[in-house]
């Protein structure tokens, strides 16, 4: 019987399968760096993104529960300070067709900011916090938040290099004039996110393009670009029409609010007879009292003396759902048509006599027949 000899590894097949090896494990050691780099860039990108996106459906939100029927209640302001006194302090006067907060009003007492651009300051940081304020804390809010500060870290310099941050919703009580409606005194602070969401990162918001309607009474829609910093440098950028609606109805034309306008509202009567014939004013009625009310509030009250066809409620500004009504007339009834755009029709009518009147048997017959 013949028998395989065992034949072991020469030595240069060890030497090959050696190198082999070799070759084969610096090529993956060398795969690892890129591959790793390439997966936490990714994922840091990705990060970026839901932050991005986080923020932009944050603020969407807001805008989408706008009080806009008062006269230009929403505006983008530029803050070029070192912190955000200037909304308080000089109001509209730092309006501007782009910059780096968006005010609007909220409700009837409160306007609302959001931005990302300056350090609170000193009257409104107490505020965020609740707590006394430093400026340490000043400008750790600026950089990160609401985190603790590390003694080890110059948050000042940090701050100041930046000049970027975490995304502020700044709530203020309200006042309106001629510019419109703008902030006063601070109220409550809140961020969108965690501060933690954040990570690495800090964030620059822009506004631009307040675009308003057609009639220029209302805001339609505003961009807003929202830049994720890395270390100062814009690591990732996003851009977002943001819509306007009142009351959150998602109708951008005022919602259940109509736009306050100064307007000049006529009134006109009419008198009538039994017969439905039109009359000369009947010289039993001396005055007729008219008052013109929005929204059951009175906003103006007239008394047209006899023969007065015709008279005006000059300038009165109104918003809502606008009526006039008369005091009772003894004798007649009235109704009114129109409306506060084409002018109200005050119609007298006088009124049925119910009272029973004995006729003579020839008036009788003549009236039945």
């Amino acid at each position: 019987m013949n028998r395989k000899s065992k034949r072991g590894i020469t030595l240069v097949e060890l030497i090959v399968a050696l190198t082999l090896t070799s070759i084969f494990a610096v090529l993956c050691v060398a795969l690892i760096n890129p591959i790793e780099r390439t997966y936490r860039g990714t994922l840091k990108l990705a990060r970026a993104q839901l932050l991005a996106d986080t923020l932009v459906d944050s603020i969407r939100k807001e805008c989408d529960d706008v009080k806009h029927d008062e006269k230009m209640s929403v505006w983008i302001g530029n803050l070029d300070s070192q912190d955000d006194s200037d909304l308080i302090d000089k109001g509209p006067a730092i309006k501007g067709s782009s910059g780096n907060v968006l005010v609007f009003q909220r409700n009837n007492n409160y306007t609302e900011a959001i931005y990302s651009c300056a350090k609170l300051s000193e009257k409104n940081i107490s505020v965020y916090k609740n707590t006394e304020s430093d400026h340490a804390v000043n400008a750790l809010i600026i950089y990160k938040g609401d985190e603790k500060t590390e003694a080890n870290i110059d948050y000042e310099a940090m701050a100041a290099n930046t000049q970027k941050g975490i995304v502020h919703f700044g709530y203020y009580k309200a006042k309106e004039d001629d510019r419109g409606v703008f902030p006063i005194n601070s109220y409550d602070y809140t961020n969108p996110v965690l501060a933690s969401t954040y990570g690495e990162f800090t964030v620059d918001l822009s506004f631009s393009e307040l675009t308003m309607s057609k009639s220029g009474k209302y805001p339609i829609y505003v961009i807003c670009t929202v830049k994720v910093l890395d270390k100062g440098s814009v690591f990732y950028t996003r851009s977002a029409v943001l819509c306007f609606s009142a009351n959150g109805s998602g109708n951008g034309n005022g919602g259940s609010y109509k736009p306050v306008t100064d307007k000049n509202i006529s009134v006109t009567i009419r008198w009538l007879n039994i017969n439905d014939e039109v009359v000369a004013w009947p010289s039993s009625v001396p005055s007729v009292s008219v008052v013109l009310t929005d929204d059951g509030i009175v906003k103006g009250q007239y008394n047209a003396i006899r023969d007065q066809r015709k008279f005006v409620f000059a300038s009165v500004k109104v918003k809502g759902n606008v009526a006039v009504t008369s005091e009772d007339v003894t004798g007649y009834e009235y109704v009114v048509t129109g409306n506060a755009d084409k002018g109200f029709v005050i119609t007298y009518k006088i009124a049925k006599n119910d009272t029973v009147k004995l006729v003579s048997g020839k008036t009788f017959l003549n009236i039945m027949g």
